[in-house]
């Protein structure tokens, strides 16, 4: 199997895998689950110098540890329910970043918006996280 960055699979031989890395447009962005992917490759120190060249334009080390901003409608809508405020606060902030980023990311869309932010609050209620964040 050959994957590519894309997530499309194809099927070479029945025993192997294999991994294929796409090299980055110049100055494309970072999606914050990309971002915390660096963090933490950074840290379990498997990201090349290369590999930091490829991301420099897009990416801050120092936000490693920063807290995740969120947007007042969104706030409103995670306290309404007492529960599912206290399971968001538990959540590590690197989730969270990537989940209101994800909702973000879609506020131009208001359908969109509504519909990732409605999921993110029954999972949250739940005390379930979700994506592929590790």
């Amino acid at each position: 199997l050959i994957m590519n960055s894309d997530p499309k699979i194809k099927k070479k031989l029945p025993q192997s895998l294999a991994q294929r890395f796409t090299p980055r447009r110049p100055n494309s962005m970072l999606s914050q689950l990309n971002k915390e992917r660096i963090h933490r490759l950074i840290e379990q120190k498997k990201m090349t110098a290369k590999g930091l060249s490829a991301v420099k334009h897009a990416f801050d080390a120092s936000t490693k540890d920063s807290k995740c901003v969120i947007r007042i409608d969104i706030l409103k809508f995670l306290k309404e329910d007492k529960k599912t405020w206290e399971n968001f606060q538990k959540f590590p902030e690197s989730y969270k970043r990537i989940r209101i980023e994800w909702i973000e990311g879609a506020r131009t869309r208001p359908e969109l918006f509504k519909k990732r932010l409605k999921y993110f609050l029954k999972m949250t209620a739940k005390n379930n996280k979700y994506g592929m964040v590790q």
